[in-house]
């Protein structure tokens, strides 16, 4: 019996669904220490009647996620929209969670004092840390500033390897581009992100 698959829009902030649409051609990837996509096309019904097109897709600022028999199997962030208006068309193009943290600097929440030196000053130091924890660090501080949680929620599991670290506010190093770093060295910490209904007591599907 074949799958059914159904594809959600939703509220990046709030986490809430907003819509169901019907998404043509959509192909959704997932990659270890990267980030997954997912392109579609919304062919837009004089019928619809779900609510305003252009709010519900806002780049940025709304989710898209794939449901397989009513299951998450993807979720993501729409960063691309393109119209055609003689076709009706919307195009989509989202990439998974991974793509929020290219967005964010590794930097600890700080109140501006107007000055230009108080970024390069910031740094963030992990001593003798499990490489996990430094991995869930990185995504709890990037959330931890202002508007900046959308939700993500880490596993409890530790490998048993620790590590130093050291990132200066004056590098302007991404979290995502961190996380791949820690990856690629030896015996590193494979990273992804899903989506799931619910998680065990690990925080894992």
């Amino acid at each position: 019996m074949a799958s059914e698959w159904t594809f959600l829009l939703g509220d990046l902030m709030t986490g809430a669904f907003t819509a169901e649409i019907p998404l043509a051609g959509a192909k959704p990837s997932v990659r270890l220490n990267a980030a997954g996509t997912m392109t579609g096309t919304w062919t837009l019904d004089r019928n619809w009647r779900g609510g305003d097109p252009y709010t519900l897709t806002t780049p940025a600022r709304s989710m898209l996620v794939a449901m397989r028999d009513n299951r998450p199997m993807w979720g993501g962030i729409i960063w691309t929209r393109r119209w055609d208006p003689g076709t009706g068309k919307v195009e989509l193009g989202a990439s998974d969670w991974m793509s929020y943290f290219e967005r964010r600097l590794v930097l600890p929440p700080f109140t501006p004092d107007g000055t230009t030196s108080q970024v390069s000053a910031l740094t963030t130091t992990f001593t003798q840390v499990d490489q996990n924890d430094i991995v869930r660090s990185l995504v709890t501080q990037a959330q931890a500033h202002p508007g900046g949680n959308i939700g993500i929620v880490a596993d409890t599991v530790v490998s048993g390897i620790l590590r130093d670290r050291t990132y200066a506010g004056h590098e302007m190093a991404d979290v995502a581009t961190a996380l791949k770093n820690l990856a690629e060295v030896v015996d590193g910490p494979d990273i992804a992100f899903g989506v799931a209904p619910e998680l065990d007591a690990n925080g894992r599907v």
